[in-house]
């Protein structure tokens, strides 16, 4: 195993004790060896921090206003148009993944809805979606707004049209997902811009229309979410607009701080936001900007790459810790480089069967992140492995909230009493290929406080219906997989 040197402000310690049972740890298991790690997956530090890595160039031709999302650790991008000899002035329907393990682009099934720019992705659970945009009409002898929506199974590499989408067609609109719902809202018809804002569940294959979104008529806006949250910016304008689905309002936070923009990028990675590159009627501004929630506040960071140009309608999405950039228009051609951004503060990730932790240590009001991975080798089918996770603190906790963000489990994941993944292939029987956790999850009542009131403990367990490769356990040390990762909503007394 790689070590790194900490900042001396971080202090990572966590004790992860397996215990091996068909039904509950009833007792610890000593005759494994000691795995403990004090520091941070090394990925999570190859590129240091607020940096900008080139990767494999995308797939396909130069082009703009595609589309994209992720799903799990791979990248989705495609549709779009390609400029000079890349297009033949024509509007596009290839269709590409990017697998962050493999570094490597491989092309997939086309587009199901043909030829078409300016629409926009986003996924929910293990699919993804494509709504909106512009594309040939019915006799391709011009462009019209289209409504349709498609689904994609990267499983099955199989796109499937599902409900149209609610209201007008429009281009140069905005979509996100909030657990497992998806959004999509504002936009161009011409000769008008919108505002409306439309919600799409997955299990009832319907849309509902939502509260207008909070700000004026735009177009070439931003949208992502933040946990549970979304948020959309520019489109001509730094004003900047916090959605809450439950209550179905419109909060204004704190003014983008850059120069207002169309086509600029954005994402959400962890619990901050960030939004950079696009244009403007005197520039091209290529500067970038992280949003912090909590405080409410601004930061300017490393300005996104342009090689050699600008960066306006590319394809922006997270995988994991990082954010990444590809494609976009660059007059008289189209982009196809690729970027990942690494942010200023990584996740911490912990390996092993026993750590303990202490990190954030000098807040006394914590909103953060911790990721957790672990295998063990199995004997038989029904085998279980628990990890103890136990997070110590500076002072007495007043009020916890944990919730599971991500991750996915071998072959079946649970956090204390309570299931928490979804089979990837529930066809497959007994052999699910593992589950992936599809929605954010608050499993504060599975923790306990323990230590008059200073520690927090909950229990992470993965259980074995297959017994293919012989091991058990949750994220990257037991395969290509995200890990279990917990956000950590504590106030301290």
């Amino acid at each position: 195993m790689k070590t790194h040197k900490l900042s001396t402000t971080i202090f990572l310690t966590i004790l992860i004790t397996v215990c091996l049972s068909l039904g509950a740890c009833e007792k610890e298991i000593t005759n494994i060896p000691d795995g403990t790690s004090f520091i941070p997956d090394a990925s999570q530090l190859d590129n240091g921090p607020n940096s900008w890595t080139r990767k494999a160039d995308f797939g396909g031709t130069g082009r703009d206003d595609a589309a994209g999302f992720s799903i799990g650790n791979k990248g989705y991008i495609g549709t779009g148009a390609g400029t000079g000899s890349d297009r033949n002035f024509g509007f596009l329907e290839d269709f590409w993944e990017y697998d962050t393990d493999t570094k490597a682009w491989s092309q997939k099934a086309d587009f199901g809805g043909g030829l078409r720019a300016n629409a926009i992705g986003f996924s929910i659970g293990n699919k993804g979606y494509i709504v909106t945009g512009v594309g040939l009409n019915s006799d391709s002898t011009d462009s019209e707004y289209k409504t349709d929506f498609w689904e994609f199974d990267p499983g099955a590499n199989i796109w499937t049209r599902k409900a149209d989408f609610g209201q007008t067609g429009r281009g140069q609109a905005v979509g996100f997902r909030i657990g497992n719902k998806g959004y999509v809202g504002t936009g161009y018809s011409d000769p008008v811009q919108l505002k409306d804002f439309w919600e799409y569940d997955p299990g009832s294959n319907t849309w509902t229309r939502k509260a207008d979104f909070g700000g004026g008529f735009r177009s070439g806006a931003v949208g992502f979410n933040i946990l549970n949250k979304g948020y959309i910016g520019t489109g001509g304008t730094n004003d900047f607009w916090e959605y809450d689905p439950v209550t179905d309002k419109w909060t204004m936070k704190a003014a983008f701080m850059g120069e207002a923009r169309q086509a600029a990028i954005g994402f959400g990675i962890g619990a901050k936001g960030y939004i950079g590159g696009g244009l403007n009627s005197f520039a091209t501004p290529s500067d970038f900007w992280e949003y912090n929630p909590v405080s409410d506040i601004w930061k300017q960071k490393a300005d996104v790459p342009d090689d050699g140009g600008y960066r306006a309608s590319a394809v922006s999405f997270s995988i994991g810790n990082h954010g990444f950039v590809g494609t976009g228009a660059n007059f008289p051609d189209g982009k196809k480089d690729f970027w990942q951004y690494t942010p200023s503060d990584t996740i911490p990730v912990y390996h092993g069967i026993k750590q303990e932790f202490q990190y954030n240590v000098d807040n006394k009001v914590i909103n953060d992140f911790t990721e957790h991975t672990y295998n063990v080798n199995s004997t038989k089918i029904g085998f279980l492995a628990e990890a103890k996770i136990k997070r110590f603190f500076k002072g007495k906790i007043k009020s916890i909230k944990v919730i599971l963000v991500s991750g996915h489990a071998d072959d079946e994941g649970f956090v204390g009493k309570r299931k928490v993944t979804v089979p990837v292939n529930p066809n497959n029987t007994g052999c699910f290929d593992g589950g992936d956790v599809r929605e954010e999850i608050d499993v504060t009542d599975q923790v306990k406080i323990t230590d008059s009131g200073q520690n927090a403990v909950l229990y992470l367990c993965a259980k074995e219906t297959c017994q293919f490769n012989g091991v058990t356990g949750w994220g990257s040390d037991n395969g290509p997989h995200p890990n279990a990762r917990f956000q950590w909503i504590v106030e301290l007394e």
